[in-house]
Protein backbone atom coordinates (compact mmCIF):
# COMPACT_ATOMS: atom_id res chain seq x y z
CA UNK A 1 0.00 0.00 0.00
CA UNK A 2 2.87 2.23 -0.40
CA UNK A 3 1.66 3.32 -3.85
CA UNK A 4 -1.83 4.33 -2.73
CA UNK A 5 -3.32 7.72 -3.46
CA UNK A 6 -6.16 9.33 -1.63
CA UNK A 7 -8.90 10.54 -3.96
CA UNK A 8 -11.65 12.81 -2.69
CA UNK A 9 -14.84 12.83 -4.83
CA UNK A 10 -17.40 15.61 -4.43
CA UNK A 11 -21.01 14.88 -5.31
CA UNK A 12 -22.83 17.79 -6.93
CA UNK A 13 -26.14 17.23 -5.12
CA UNK A 14 -24.91 17.58 -1.58
CA UNK A 15 -21.46 19.15 -2.12
CA UNK A 16 -20.04 17.01 0.61
CA UNK A 17 -16.74 15.24 0.03
CA UNK A 18 -16.82 11.49 -0.13
CA UNK A 19 -14.32 9.85 2.21
CA UNK A 20 -11.00 9.16 0.64
CA UNK A 21 -10.54 5.64 -0.64
CA UNK A 22 -7.09 4.23 -0.99
CA UNK A 23 -6.39 3.09 -4.50
CA UNK A 24 -4.28 0.03 -4.72
CA UNK A 25 -2.45 -1.33 -7.72
CA UNK A 26 -4.47 -3.65 -9.95
CA UNK A 27 -4.88 -7.13 -8.58
CA UNK A 28 -5.24 -10.29 -10.48
CA UNK A 29 -8.74 -11.28 -11.61
CA UNK A 30 -10.47 -13.51 -9.18
CA UNK A 31 -9.10 -11.98 -6.05
CA UNK A 32 -11.27 -9.44 -4.25
CA UNK A 33 -9.84 -7.25 -1.60
CA UNK A 34 -11.55 -5.02 1.00
CA UNK A 35 -10.61 -1.90 -0.95
CA UNK A 36 -12.42 -3.27 -4.07
CA UNK A 37 -15.58 -3.70 -2.04
CA UNK A 38 -15.32 -0.09 -0.77
CA UNK A 39 -14.73 1.13 -4.32
CA UNK A 40 -17.80 -0.77 -5.54
CA UNK A 41 -19.91 0.75 -2.75
CA UNK A 42 -18.60 4.19 -3.61
CA UNK A 43 -19.39 3.69 -7.30
CA UNK A 44 -22.93 2.56 -6.39
CA UNK A 45 -23.41 5.72 -4.30
CA UNK A 46 -22.10 7.85 -7.14
CA UNK A 47 -24.43 6.07 -9.59
CA UNK A 48 -27.44 6.59 -7.26
CA UNK A 49 -26.57 10.27 -6.87
CA UNK A 50 -26.20 10.59 -10.62
CA UNK A 51 -29.64 8.98 -11.18
CA UNK A 52 -31.24 11.32 -8.63
CA UNK A 53 -29.65 14.32 -10.29
CA UNK A 54 -30.82 13.11 -13.70
CA UNK A 55 -34.42 12.83 -12.44
CA UNK A 56 -34.17 16.27 -10.86
CA UNK A 57 -32.79 17.79 -14.08
CA UNK A 58 -35.62 16.18 -16.09
CA UNK A 59 -38.17 17.79 -13.77
CA UNK A 60 -36.44 21.16 -14.07
CA UNK A 61 -36.33 20.79 -17.85
CA UNK A 62 -40.07 19.94 -17.98
CA UNK A 63 -40.91 22.95 -15.80
CA UNK A 64 -38.81 25.22 -18.00
CA UNK A 65 -40.57 23.90 -21.12
CA UNK A 66 -43.94 24.50 -19.44
CA UNK A 67 -42.90 28.06 -18.50
CA UNK A 68 -41.74 28.68 -22.07
CA UNK A 69 -45.08 27.42 -23.46
CA UNK A 70 -46.99 29.70 -21.04
CA UNK A 71 -44.81 32.63 -22.04
CA UNK A 72 -45.42 31.95 -25.75
CA UNK A 73 -49.18 31.67 -25.19
CA UNK A 74 -49.16 34.94 -23.24
CA UNK A 75 -47.18 36.61 -26.01
CA UNK A 76 -49.64 35.33 -28.65
CA UNK A 77 -52.65 36.53 -26.63
CA UNK A 78 -50.98 39.91 -26.16
CA UNK A 79 -50.25 40.16 -29.88
CA UNK A 80 -53.85 39.19 -30.72
CA UNK A 81 -55.24 41.80 -28.33
CA UNK A 82 -52.89 44.41 -29.74
CA UNK A 83 -53.98 43.49 -33.27
CA UNK A 84 -57.76 43.21 -32.70
CA UNK A 85 -58.62 45.50 -29.77
CA UNK A 86 -56.21 48.40 -29.87
CA UNK A 87 -56.99 49.69 -33.43
CA UNK A 88 -60.78 49.92 -32.85
CA UNK A 89 -60.14 51.63 -29.51
CA UNK A 90 -57.87 54.16 -31.19
CA UNK A 91 -60.49 54.73 -33.93
CA UNK A 92 -63.17 55.27 -31.27
CA UNK A 93 -60.98 57.77 -29.42
CA UNK A 94 -60.20 59.63 -32.65
CA UNK A 95 -63.92 59.79 -33.54
CA UNK A 96 -64.79 61.06 -30.06
CA UNK A 97 -62.07 63.70 -30.33
CA UNK A 98 -63.39 64.83 -33.72
CA UNK A 99 -66.96 65.04 -32.36
CA UNK A 100 -65.86 67.12 -29.39
CA UNK A 101 -63.92 69.42 -31.67
CA UNK A 102 -66.95 69.69 -33.98
CA UNK A 103 -69.05 71.10 -31.16
CA UNK A 104 -68.74 74.82 -31.34
CA UNK A 105 -69.75 77.23 -28.64
CA UNK A 106 -72.62 78.55 -30.78
CA UNK A 107 -74.46 75.23 -30.66
CA UNK A 108 -73.73 74.93 -26.94
CA UNK A 109 -75.15 78.43 -26.38
CA UNK A 110 -78.22 77.52 -28.44
CA UNK A 111 -78.70 74.42 -26.34
CA UNK A 112 -78.45 76.49 -23.16
CA UNK A 113 -80.96 79.06 -24.52
CA UNK A 114 -83.41 76.30 -25.49
CA UNK A 115 -83.04 74.73 -22.06
CA UNK A 116 -83.73 78.08 -20.38
CA UNK A 117 -86.85 78.57 -22.56
CA UNK A 118 -88.05 75.10 -21.61
CA UNK A 119 -87.54 75.89 -17.93
CA UNK A 120 -89.49 79.16 -18.34
CA UNK A 121 -92.37 77.38 -20.13
CA UNK A 122 -92.43 74.71 -17.45
CA UNK A 123 -92.53 77.34 -14.72
CA UNK A 124 -95.45 79.08 -16.48
CA UNK A 125 -97.32 75.79 -16.82
CA UNK A 126 -96.76 75.01 -13.14
CA UNK A 127 -98.12 78.43 -12.10
CA UNK A 128 -101.21 77.80 -14.29
CA UNK A 129 -101.69 74.45 -12.59
CA UNK A 130 -101.39 76.15 -9.22
CA UNK A 131 -104.12 78.62 -10.19
CA UNK A 132 -106.35 75.74 -11.32
CA UNK A 133 -105.71 73.91 -8.05
CA UNK A 134 -106.52 77.08 -6.13
CA UNK A 135 -109.81 77.36 -8.07
CA UNK A 136 -110.63 73.74 -7.30
CA UNK A 137 -109.76 74.33 -3.65
CA UNK A 138 -112.14 77.32 -3.66
CA UNK A 139 -115.13 75.13 -4.56
CA UNK A 140 -117.42 74.46 -1.65
CA UNK A 141 -117.79 70.71 -2.01
CA UNK A 142 -120.35 70.58 0.74
CA UNK A 143 -122.68 72.91 -1.20
CA UNK A 144 -121.96 70.98 -4.42
CA UNK A 145 -122.86 67.69 -2.73
CA UNK A 146 -126.07 69.26 -1.37
CA UNK A 147 -127.01 70.45 -4.89
CA UNK A 148 -126.37 66.97 -6.31
CA UNK A 149 -128.53 65.44 -3.61
CA UNK A 150 -131.33 67.94 -4.37
CA UNK A 151 -131.16 67.05 -8.09
CA UNK A 152 -131.39 63.37 -7.22
CA UNK A 153 -134.44 64.03 -5.12
CA UNK A 154 -136.10 66.03 -7.89
CA UNK A 155 -135.24 63.38 -10.51
CA UNK A 156 -136.55 60.62 -8.26
CA UNK A 157 -139.91 62.44 -7.90
CA UNK A 158 -140.58 62.18 -11.64
CA UNK A 159 -142.96 59.48 -12.77
CA UNK A 160 -141.05 57.82 -15.57
CA UNK A 161 -144.11 56.07 -16.96
CA UNK A 162 -146.00 59.42 -17.26
CA UNK A 163 -142.94 60.99 -18.94
CA UNK A 164 -142.75 58.10 -21.43
CA UNK A 165 -146.48 58.48 -22.14
CA UNK A 166 -146.07 62.22 -22.74
CA UNK A 167 -143.12 61.58 -25.05
CA UNK A 168 -145.15 59.02 -27.02
CA UNK A 169 -148.06 61.48 -27.33
CA UNK A 170 -145.69 64.22 -28.50
CA UNK A 171 -144.17 61.81 -31.00
CA UNK A 172 -147.63 60.95 -32.35
CA UNK A 173 -148.49 64.66 -32.68
CA UNK A 174 -145.24 65.42 -34.52
CA UNK A 175 -145.85 62.48 -36.85
CA UNK A 176 -149.37 63.68 -37.69
CA UNK A 177 -148.11 67.23 -38.22
CA UNK A 178 -145.44 65.87 -40.62
CA UNK A 179 -148.08 63.99 -42.60
CA UNK A 180 -150.25 67.11 -42.82
CA UNK A 181 -147.31 69.16 -44.15
CA UNK A 182 -146.70 66.52 -46.81
CA UNK A 183 -150.29 66.65 -47.99
CA UNK A 184 -150.16 70.41 -48.16
CA UNK A 185 -146.99 70.24 -50.23
CA UNK A 186 -148.85 68.05 -52.70
CA UNK A 187 -151.37 70.82 -53.23
CA UNK A 188 -148.60 73.35 -53.30
CA UNK A 189 -150.01 75.43 -50.56
CA UNK A 190 -146.57 76.45 -49.27
CA UNK A 191 -144.36 78.06 -51.87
Amino acid sequence: MADTENIAVETPAENTPVPAVPVAPAQPVGSVSASDSATTDLLKQILEQNQKQTKYLRKVKNLLVLCLICLLISALVGAFVAYKVVPPAITLLNTATEQVQALDMKSVNTLITDTNALITDTTTAISGLQQALNSINGIDFGSLNDAITSLKNIASSFDIDKLNGAIDALNESVTQFGQMVERMNKFKLFG
